[in-house]
């Protein structure tokens, strides 16, 4: 066992100094590209915050609004998901009991509040390059968590390769609730102190006395490298506590890089691309800083040894200096005639961070300079949001394999027991339906048993009475034990392009009403016009010359026959006005 302690103890106190080499002479640490993100998104230096004269150190921001455009241009919304029966040999499964369960998937988004963690997945992933998640299931209850980077020590190389130990900060009192399914705890509690760290290296004062545990999962030789869970304290002080040991079947954790780069496990997020740009940045407003402190001052230049007074405090406004003939008295320039190029570089890093993590004006929404060409805003939006759909589609993937192999599971073990389960609108509307064909149904076989004679008015009625019988109630639906084994759903999730579909759409129909307003004969001539609807399909807009010549004798707008849009329309009402149909007007 003292190997164990030995070996886990080793890992840990190795972690910050642990070096990979991706290719020669290129090194990555991961504890120390986690400490920088820290550091830059709290805009704090890395070497502290005053220089050698015990000044302050201004410190430019420029890595977290472009976190945040990340996170908000890769938004997930729990909405998208829908279950969709599966297809297995032709066979389809049942589509009721698939709506059915995908109630109890929504239901179980709400009340474990799914959609705050999903927030906060979509935080982590862009800011350290990664996404770790844990599945904790007690009980009824599950729940996945997003794990803190800063309290996690992995395989810099792959996190879910060889041990991962996640360490937690407990109270004496957590201590003791653990005691039921914990050994070793009061010998453990013996060891809370006052002053504990809340990150690995960092060191504060707590309220309350605390003490380090270690989550440990790893394949040890002693256990035949099958895989175990551990609960340990007291390694870095040498008491080597045992507190709970298991073994399990698999990692409860799943990882999602953002940037996957080769030879390193996590990759490189937003914050990380611009390492070199913030570094450079806040060296020039240090110079920034500094110039203007001595250019600030208002220095005096003399060679009349009769002008000796401070100006400061010995000369008032309108006081006149008289110096000796062929004397002189002027104000010294202090400000160096490089300071303007100081502003440039700022704009070079500037614009360096924002080719390398695509938060172009035109992403970010922030204003464009005058007269810049719409289709230049239209790359620019093109390139920068490209890259985040696909990061987006990543983390939509990512959230249907938790769904598959997490909650759905969970949530089939969970209601395959006989439960109620309160039905939506659309689902009662469902079930009213199939209540009403069933008491029809039930009538016919009764009267066809009976060798009664059965009408389409008899079957009518018997519906209208079985819906008069539950109206107005609100509908719990009795699921019986094992309703929803051997269920085969698929997870499908919904994504929305009409953002960059519409940009994409404003700007060809644009295009075809600039150029048939200064060439109507498009329309009109047979060769034109044949070329022009080639060029419309191949721009992928679903409109051709025929329509347009249609619109035109039903409008009679303008001399292209096209109706006349304002000239202040909206985007919304231009696409109204190219792509509704033409109501009938004089000389029709």
């Amino acid at each position: 066992m003292s190997s164990i302690f030995s070996e886990v103890n080793t890992f840990v106190q190795g972690y910050k100094d642990r070096k990979i080499e991706r290719v020669e002479g290129l090194e990555y640490n991961q504890y120390e590209t986690i400490r920088t993100i820290e550091f830059y998104t709290d805009s704090k230096y890395l070497f502290g915050q005053t220089d050698e004269l015990g000044r302050d150190k201004p410190f430019y921001n420029i890595v977290n609004y472009r976190l945040n455009t990340a996170e908000k241009a890769t938004q997930f919304n729990l909405s998208r998901v829908t279950l969709l029966p599966d297809v297995t040999d032709g066979e389809e499964s049942d589509p009721i009991r698939v709506r059915l369960l995908d109630k109890e998937l929504h239901d179980w988004f709400k009340k474990t509040n799914y959609q705050a963690s999903v927030h906060i997945q979509n935080h982590v992933r862009p800011k350290y390059g990664g996404l770790m998640v844990k599945k904790i299931e007690k009980d009824d209850d599950l729940k996945v968590e997003t794990v803190d980077w800063r309290n996690l020590i992995t395989d810099p190389v792959d996190p879910l390769r060889g041990k991962i130990v996640e360490i937690h900060y407990l109270t004496p009192d957590q201590l003791k609730e653990k005691s039921a399914v914990w050994k070793n705890t009061g010998e453990a509690m013996e060891l809370c102190r006052e002053k504990q760290k809340t990150a690995i290296g960092g060191v504060y004062k707590p309220t309350t006395k605390q003490i380090k545990v270690y989550e440990v999962y790893a394949r040890f030789e002693e256990d035949d490298y099958q895989l175990t869970r551990s609960f340990m304290a007291g390694i870095d002080e040498g008491k080597n506590i045992l507190l709970r040991k298991d073994k399990v079947d698999a990692l409860p954790y799943k990882f999602l890089p953002w940037g996957k780069l080769s030879g390193r496990g996590l990759g490189r997020g937003v914050v990380e691309d611009g390492f070199e740009a913030q570094v450079w940045t806040n060296d020039t407003i240090l110079k920034q800083r500094d110039i203007l402190e001595h250019s600030a001052k208002v220095l005096y230049l003399t060679d009349d040894d009769t002008v000796e007074n401070n100006s400061l405090i010995g000369m008032d406004t309108g006081d006149i200096i008289h110096v000796a003939e062929g004397k002189r008295f002027q104000q010294v320039n202090v400000v160096p005639s490089s300071f303007p190029q100081l502003s440039s570089l700022i704009g070079q890093w500037d614009s360096q961070y924002e080719r390398v993590s695509a938060t172009f004006d035109a992403v970010t929404g922030a204003n464009t300079p005058a007269r810049t060409p719409f289709r230049t805003i239209a790359l620019q939006s093109q390139a920068g949001n490209s890259q985040y759909v696909q990061r987006a589609n990543e983390f939509s993937n990512f959230q249907r394999e938790i769904i598959y192999d997490w909650v759905l599971p969970h949530l089939v073990k969970k209601i395959n027991k006989k439960h109620l389960l309160e039905l939506d609108e659309d689902l009662q509307r469902i079930t009213n339906e199939a209540f009403q064909n069933y008491k029809a149904n039930q009538m016919v076989v009764e009267k066809l048993l009976n060798k009664e004679r059965v009408t389409s008015s008899d079957y009518n009625l018997t519906k209208a009475q079985a819906a008069s019988e539950i109206e107005g109630e609100d509908i719990y639906l009795d699921i019986p034990k094992g309703y929803f084994k051997d269920l085969r759903v698929s997870v499908d999730v919904v994504t929305d392009d009409s953002e960059v579909d519409r940009a994409a759409i404003l700007e060809g129909l644009n295009n075809i009403l600039i150029s048939v307003a200064q060439n109507p004969q498009i329309l009109t001539d047979p060769t034109l016009s044949k070329v022009y609807d080639k060029v419309i399909e191949l721009a992928g807009i679903n409109i051709s010359s025929n329509e347009l010549r249609d619109s035109a004798r039903g409008q009679g707008a303008n001399s292209a026959g096209l109706p006349q849009p304002a000239a202040n329309a909206s985007p919304e009402e231009l696409l109204a006005t190219a792509g509704q149909p033409a109501s009938a007007g004089p000389g029709v």
